[in-house]
């Protein structure tokens, strides 16, 4: 869907009784499940029956509720998964125009986009004031070509535009189609030593981009990405050192590529840690611990 909320709504039923309160959570990753702590307000627990997200980014996310009884016993979880797009194809480019007698020809670059799938394009014949002469809806994406017949003599502008699965266009002669040509810059870690066999990737980059990390079945998407800041997490690395390749692609389809190094020593063990004395989270609230290893 393009949106960049969500609206929930949910009611729980109990044979034996009411049901006390619920807990939910929205999350980008599919093995997390919602706590044991009731959400809302503490005199009115059982009537937290609707929550809306906002600003939420492009991906896949998955909704989690659960509700409980009035003996304290909580049920399992109802999950709803769901995919927000807020991102245009990537930027189609006219490759050529060939004119016959009273016909033009004319092919453009392939669209992409990582969130959901281009479906189709559309091109617009115009004259040189801007009014549109012709407009074309062309439902293939592997034949990017297109003629216009019984075409008057006189000078012609064309434009494409790619359409992504859920109605975003994205077209060729939109502001900055020809000038954005550079790769993001990318910086990538851990480039140290780690003492899990399951260390989190981050990549960070100066512009939004879409980020994937190799591994023996190819390229893997990050779990989190399609904003400057990407990250995902390895799962079940042997000890010992490790190369990986990150690449990212911004808007316009142009891609780098930076590298990370680590060495994996599970023997390692904490000598020291350094943070404050009693440690509280909510929401968006971080608390920063510094662990010293040998």
């Amino acid at each position: 869907v393009y949106a960049s909320s969500a609206n929930f709504s949910w009611l729980g039923y109990d044979v034996f009784g009411n049901v006390s309160a619920y807990s939910y959570v929205l999350s980008l990753n599919s093995n997390t499940n919602p706590d044991d702590v009731p959400e809302g307000s503490i005199s009115s627990l059982a009537n937290e029956v609707r929550k809306t997200f906002s600003n939420l980014q492009s991906g896949r996310y998955y909704f989690k509720v659960k509700a409980k009884d009035e003996a304290g016993n909580w049920g399992n979880p109802l999950s709803v998964n769901f995919s927000i797009d807020n991102t245009p194809p990537t930027i189609p480019r006219i490759l050529s125009e060939n004119k016959s007698s009273n016909s033009i020809t004319y092919s453009w670059s392939s669209s992409t986009d990582s969130e959901s799938p281009v479906v189709n394009y559309r091109i617009n014949l115009s004259y040189q004031n801007g009014s549109v002469l012709n407009s074309v809806l062309v439902n293939s994406t592997t034949s990017r070509t297109y003629t216009f017949t019984s075409v008057s003599s006189g000078d012609y502008n064309a434009t494409v535009g790619a359409v992504n699965f859920v109605g975003l266009f994205r077209w060729s002669n939109e502001k900055g189609a020809e000038a954005d040509f550079t790769p993001p810059l990318i910086s990538a870690t851990p480039n140290v030593t780690v003492v899990t066999s399951s260390p989190i990737l981050r990549a960070w980059t100066n512009e939004a981009a879409v980020c994937f990390y190799n591994s023996s079945t190819g390229n893997i998407r990050f779990y989190y990405t399609n904003t400057t800041y990407h990250e995902t997490k390895l799962r079940n690395l042997a000890s010992g050192q490790h190369r990986y390749t990150v690449t990212c692609s911004d808007l316009s389809d142009n891609s780098a590529s930076s590298f990370v190094n680590f060495t994996i020593n599970t023997a390692l063990a904490p000598t020291s840690v350094a943070g404050p004395s009693t440690i509280g989270t909510y929401e968006r609230l971080t608390n920063s611990i510094v662990i010293g290893i040998n």
